[in-house]
């Protein structure tokens, strides 16, 4: 009977180390997934790490939940843009919100008392942070990507707290940020489905995003931050910056000549430029099955971003088969350039044939070498072409790409929804 007591012990003391374990943590097992209508509600009150804890919870031990996982992607997007603004005002960015919410450039008037002083490091510091939490969204919209993934959501409606009390009782709506806050009222209570399509194409802005703040971090731009710091921030630590005060921003044209002047970065990590070609790449796959993913849509169902045969739910988010069709050949068009299929032009080429007949050309950039042989960026050079000697090969360019960007209606639909 021994053998038989000792093994009855060992299951008890098992069976009872979980229940104090599960007493102890609570959180950590969650029996039923959380609703998406709680997700949703929990949106709109503000409370997005609420949110990002329920579901993260759950994806634990589900993380084949595809609607979930879509869910958490938004949630952790809306966080990333949440904890950047509140980033730059901590750091005494000169932004502010205009009378519908629209970020712009702070004035005098409006400067801190004592604003923080803001270094080079510092400024690098919040790009790299931007891109650790969009890194974390895009996550989770790379595994939403399921025909099954679905996300009612009320957009407009979503609160972000931008002051940092975490309360979100003074926090604003999306739908004020964006064109979205034209008619708040009648915005309130629409609902968007988000799905398939709509986590590929928000699984391609983050990977855009990371492209550019990993491009960022792979130069050293300290000499364009000790000279136009002050143009972002109240205070820097730089020379400029005590000789000017608190200089306000006018959009003036010698700061944009200044600027390009100074746009002569020093390589830094050639590492994050291979990251940031990997994202590249990413982008443009994700892009490329967002167009595929639209075409093949067949339901109508309170789309945002609807195809020839659907009806959008907000602003003027459809794209006609003629949109659709030259959309993918551009999202194709860019993925060949940066696998190094194809060749891009020179910029004086594209300009130089953009009204011309001529659709193909015989000697380019190879971009994929750009990322993978990266050398000092000089933007002037770039733009005068001697910078991408070293990156011209003999093949094929395909100028067509540049006509139709040129020519492209769905730019304006995308224009329309950040603009006042």
């Amino acid at each position: 009977m021994r053998p038989i007591l000792w093994s009855q012990s060992v299951v008890s003391g098992f069976i009872l180390t979980l229940a104090i374990n599960s007493a102890l943590n609570p959180g950590t097992c969650r029996a039923e997934a959380p609703s998406l209508e709680h997700i949703d509600s929990l949106l709109q009150k503000g409370q997005l790490k609420s949110a990002e804890r329920d579901l993260s919870e759950w994806l634990s031990e589900h993380p084949d939940d595809s609607s979930r996982q879509l869910a958490l992607g938004v949630v952790r997007l809306t966080l990333a843009f949440e904890a950047t603004v509140r980033d730059l005002r901590e750091h005494g960015a000169k932004i502010r919100f205009g009378p519908r919410g629209i970020l712009v450039a702070g004035d005098v008037k409006n400067a801190p008392k004592d604003p923080p002083r803001v270094s080079y490091q510092d400024a690098r510091r919040l790009v790299r942070r931007f891109g650790k939490r969009v890194a974390k969204a895009q996550q989770a919209f790379a595994k939403a990507d399921n025909p099954a993934a679905r996300f009612p959501i009320h957009l407009a409606a979503i609160r972000v707290d931008l002051s940092g009390n975490e309360t979100g009782t003074d926090g604003a709506q999306i739908g004020a940020l964006t064109r979205l806050g034209a008619e708040p009222d009648a915005l309130r209570d629409v609902v968007i489905l988000l799905d398939q399509t709509d986590a590929l194409w928000l699984d391609a802005h983050c990977h855009s995003l990371l492209a550019l703040t990993n491009f960022l971090l792979a130069y050293d731009w300290s000499e364009t931050f000790e000279h136009l710091g002050h143009v972002l921030f109240w205070r820097t630590e730089t020379a400029w910056s005590d000789r000017l005060g608190k200089w306000e921003f006018s959009g003036r044209w010698e700061d944009a000549i200044t600027m390009l002047h100074l746009i002569r970065w020093p390589l830094h990590s050639k590492n994050r430029m291979a990251e940031s070609h990997r994202h590249a790449e990413a982008f443009a796959e994700s892009f490329v099955r967002a167009t595929e993913s639209l075409q093949n849509e067949k339901d109508d169902d309170h789309e945002f971003l609807a195809g020839p045969n659907q009806t959008p739910t907000l602003g003027p988010f459809r794209l006609s088969q003629e949109e659709l069709d030259q959309l993918r050949g551009i999202a194709k068009q860019i993925r060949s350039i940066l696998k190094g299929d194809l060749l891009a032009p020179r910029i004086d080429d594209a300009i130089k044939f953009q009204f011309s007949q001529i659709d193909t050309i015989h000697r380019g950039i190879n971009v994929k070498r750009f990322f993978q042989e990266p050398r000092k960026f000089d933007l002037v050079l770039l733009i005068h072409g001697l910078a991408t000697t070293p990156y011209l090969e003999n093949g094929t360019v395909d100028l067509r790409i540049w006509r139709d960007l040129s020519k492209s209606n769905w730019l304006g639909k995308l224009r329309w929804f950040w603009s006042p």
